[in-house]
């Protein structure tokens, strides 16, 4: 059974009721949540709806994702549902893993993944020899030719998918992420394209915010 966050040995200071809310969080309940956290952990990401903080846990680094404001409590939502609701995203080495969750509040509080170090744009490139943004419209040319042809296999895909551009003449398909984002891309969009949204887990890239991974047939 997962330890949940409230159980997790946190610095005996910090003040837990502050991430322990019943229903929908106001922006009382949020501001108070993210002045705790910045009083006993390091900021290491900002943006308009979710900050992140570096944490120590079971001595390894982790994440903990606060809302900035109501919107961001939506994204927290979907993205618990992504990461830790469906198991093809679970079982995938692609996206980063999920340690727990706030499972009290109506807009969740938090949540709580394995730590990523950054990539740059120059590491993505030596690694993957491509942009992100030429494999995101790689994964979408896959998609498109997975759902003309859904019983071919995914080598035949990506080989077909390949040849529609020379923009993806450097994309190595026997890359095991190359194949694997081709895999998931086949039942995912994969969103932002900017490698501020991968990072460095075990040794391998890995997808960091699922909040802009959107199954295919669900988008609006």
């Amino acid at each position: 059974m997962a330890t949940h966050l409230l159980e997790l040995p946190l610095p005996k200071d910090w003040d837990r009721r502050a991430f322990k809310i019943r229903g929908q969080a106001t922006r009382e309940n949020i501001d108070r949540a993210i002045n705790v956290a910045r009083q006993h952990a390091k900021e290491i990401g900002s943006g308009l709806d979710r900050n992140a903080y570096l944490l120590t846990y079971q001595n390894r680094p982790t994440v903990l994702k606060i809302p900035n404001n109501p919107r961001g409590g939506d994204q927290m939502k979907y993205e618990i549902t992504m990461l830790f609701k469906r198991p093809d995203i679970k079982a995938s080495p692609l996206f980063i893993k999920g340690i727990d969750y706030d499972r009290s509040a109506t807009h969740p509080m938090w949540i709580h993944v394995e730590y990523a170090r950054p990539c740059t744009q120059n590491e993505f490139r030596t690694h993957m020899s491509t942009d992100p943004d030429v494999l995101v419209d790689f994964g979408e040319e896959v998609w498109l030719r997975a759902h003309k042809r859904p019983s071919a296999p995914l080598a035949k895909i990506m080989m077909l998918a390949a040849d529609t551009t020379h923009r993806f003449g450097d994309i190595n398909l026997r890359h095991p992420t190359v194949i694997e984002f081709a895999n998931m891309s086949r039942k995912y969009d994969l969103g932002d394209s900017h490698f501020n949204n991968w990072g460095w887990y075990q040794d391998r890239l890995v997808i960091i915010d699922l909040g802009y991974v959107v199954a295919r047939g669900t988008e609006a």
